[in-house]
């Protein structure tokens, strides 16, 4: 599941998937993740409990969801078996999700954002630009620790200026960014 709004994202995952989104995720900025531990994860019940109270949590606080849907959206996201469990009474909720939300469709608004999507672009930027990103974001750390290593400035760097240090320790997102 997962909740963009104007202050961040919320996202459910399960763990096996968790794992493989924490790259992506991690540079993100406000971003919930709601996931059970793996070994919760194997009994059923307390999985599907997990869910259901992670999607509480999820939408709290929020008046209006939107979702793609171009017919009635009220009507199809009740057919939806997370809302449904929305209602039910051990839950403490009592009252069909949209009672206390506004259900609106958001097709239009997505399109754009749809449109500009390039399912190829988007796996060789995930396949290569995330991963050369990271190489040259943790190559930038490894020069600030070589910068800062302990308590003091390293003594190959203790003549350079200031702007000389902060050159070196950005260089490879500088060159990252360049090309």
């Amino acid at each position: 599941m997962l909740l963009v709004h104007k202050g961040g994202v919320r996202l459910y995952s399960t763990p096996p998937v968790a794992r493989k989104l924490n790259a992506i995720t991690a540079a993100w900025a406000n971003c919930e993740v709601f996931v059970l531990d793996e070994k919760s994860h194997r009994d059923q019940d307390v999985f599907e409990d997990h869910k259901v109270a992670a999607f509480k949590e999820m939408v709290q606080g929020f008046e209006t969801i939107g979702i793609p849907e171009s017919g009635d959206p009220r009507r199809t996201i009740e057919k939806w078996p997370i809302i449904q469990s929305y209602a039910v009474d051990e839950q403490g909720t009592r009252k069909f999700f949209t009672m206390s939300h506004k259900i609106i469709d958001v097709t239009h608004e997505l399109s754009d954002v749809y449109s500009s999507l390039d399912l190829h672009g988007f796996s060789t930027m995930m396949l290569t630009s995330l991963e050369l990103f990271k190489r040259h974001w943790t190559t930038t750390l490894v020069n600030l620790d070589a910068v800062y290593g302990g308590t003091k400035l390293s003594p190959l760097l203790a003549s350079k200026s200031l702007r000389e240090i902060q050159d070196f320790i950005a260089e490879p997102l500088t060159t990252y960014f360049t090309y």
